[in-house]
């Protein structure tokens, strides 16, 4: 078996938070790779006025504002010099279109109410509690349906608490907790971007800064299996071909679950494995691009809207997400035509990963675009992928044909738990806490709530803990 060199820190995976943490441990002086299965760096689709980032996951980053610990962190690392440059303001923030009203939501709630009380038909009792509720201001433990039925509101306002779950983070809880979503509002308070050109663009960047600091990314390369000497993590085992790779510090990025799966059976502990299976998805997103008219897209949208039909939930239809972008966003895009990025929550389960399924729920989601931009009926538009065409659609065939479940990306599952209650996120950072000094978590799964913001959080948390000297990852 082939040995190779030892570094300071293995990275498992390309997910986002674990490309922060490789690029701030190699500024830092540490030896670094970064190992990632796949082969392709992004998925792209080509269409003939130019190309389309399919990578392009349509969740924007809260807590995002100039001067703040993950600007700076960001800044380090010479990813931009303006935090314009790389991450773009949504304005307003959020807009939501339902049947009968539109709420524009501001995050402050001083200038939130004078909409609310524009857009919902409520006596002034329970539109004033609407607000308190919207805003986070009711202070309660309890779950978000729960204070909103205390406060005599309309049941179809119980699914706003988690609807911002959905598109802001990775968890679509059955019932979020109001602390959770009082947390969340804070957050979007403090700003809520999108990154330029998407997660491509981000990874591009920070692989970019990865090779600047010395360190490396190696493609088509399977882990096959975390390597313990005396007890004492010491490496991975690759495919067969390519051997073991040595180091005493090793960092998944990637599902929690995955990397238990790469520890030996007898390694495994007890505590560990029933936190790991607490960690379920509920569904994966399911995202798709238009070009349409620019004139078709009415007066006062905004460029971050939920179509949400509260009767019917956040899964498939019942919530439609939509991006619209600026006119130079994309390159090639037709004259007098507009880029708008759109995704859907498809269950977790083998049956939606099929092409009918997968072009059904296409569908509905373009009548729901219809209904609110009714001249599209009689325009002409591109819908990328095209769901009269997937079997023949190649970048499609290739890229969002799943086997099953398990391989669907992280950055593109939904949660309905995260891990249990009593541990805290940072908790899951360093495993030496279940007898694996040496192993970390860094990935999604640890802040689900706070999407890309949180794994830029969870990478710079880790980072801290090594700075400090604590127990190694």
């Amino acid at each position: 078996m082939r040995v190779e060199d030892h570094y300071d820190l293995i990275v498992i995976g390309d997910q986002l938070s674990g490309l922060f943490l490789a690029a701030g441990a190699a500024q830092q002086g540490m030896k670094v790779l970064v190992l990632e299965e796949s082969n392709f760096p992004t998925v792209l689709y080509e269409v003939p006025s130019g190309r389309l980032l399919g990578d392009f996951v349509a969740e924007p980053a809260v807590g995002l504002y100039d001067g703040s610990p993950v600007d700076t962190f960001l800044k380090s690392l010479g990813l931009y010099q303006e935090l314009d440059q790389l991450f773009q303001s949504h304005e307003p923030p959020l807009q939501v279109v339902s049947d009968g009203f539109r709420l524009d939501f501001s995050y402050n709630a001083a200038s939130f109410a004078p909409a609310l009380a524009r857009e919902v038909q409520l006596p002034a009792p329970e539109l004033a509690n609407l607000s308190r509720l919207l805003c986070g201001e009711v202070p309660s433990k309890k779950t978000f349906s729960a204070v909103a039925a205390e406060l005599g509101l309309p049941v179809s306002f119980e699914s706003f608490g988690p609807l911002q779950t959905a598109l802001y983070g990775s968890l679509l809880p059955e019932d979020i907790s109001f602390s959770d979503y009082r947390e969340l509002w804070s957050q979007c308070s403090r700003g809520v971007r999108y990154p330029v050109g998407g997660r491509g663009a981000l990874k591009e960047r920070l692989l970019s800064r990865l090779q600047v600091f010395g360190g490396a990314l190696r493609r088509s390369s399977r882990v096959e299996e975390l390597v313990f000497e005396r007890q004492r993590l010491a490496g991975v085992l690759l495919s067969s071909y390519e051997g073991f790779v040595r180091s005493d510090r090793v960092v998944g990025a990637m599902a929690a679950s995955s990397l238990a799966r790469l520890i030996p059976e007898e390694m495994r502990g007890r505590r560990l494995m029933d936190a790991v299976k607490n960690v379920r998805p509920k569904g994966w997103k399911l995202g798709f691009t238009l070009i349409v008219p620019e004139a078709v897209i009415p007066e006062g949208m905004g460029s971050h809207v939920a179509l949400l039909d509260p009767d019917v939930g956040l899964e498939g239809e019942g919530l439609v997400q939509l991006q619209v972008f600026p006119k130079d966003f994309y390159g090639g895009i037709p004259p007098k035509h507009r880029a708008i990025l759109g995704r859907v929550i498809m269950p977790y389960d083998q049956a939606s990963l099929t092409p009918r399924a997968i072009a059904a729920q296409l569908k509905r989601a373009v009548l729901r675009i219809e209904a609110m931009m009714p001249f599209l009926r009689d325009q002409s538009f591109s819908l990328y992928p095209d769901p009269d065409n997937l079997e023949k659609d190649p970048v499609f065939q290739k890229y969002y044909r799943f086997p099953d479940p398990t391989y669907i990306p992280g950055s593109l599952l939904v949660y309905e738990s995260t891990f249990a209650d009593h541990h805290a996120p940072t908790g899951f950072l360093d495993w030496s806490s279940f007898g694996l000094p040496g192993l970390a978590l860094c990935s999604r799964d640890i802040r689900p709530l706070h999407g890309v913001f949180g794994e830029i959080v969870s990478a710079m948390e880790l980072l801290a803990l090594w700075k400090k000297g604590q127990p190694r990852a």
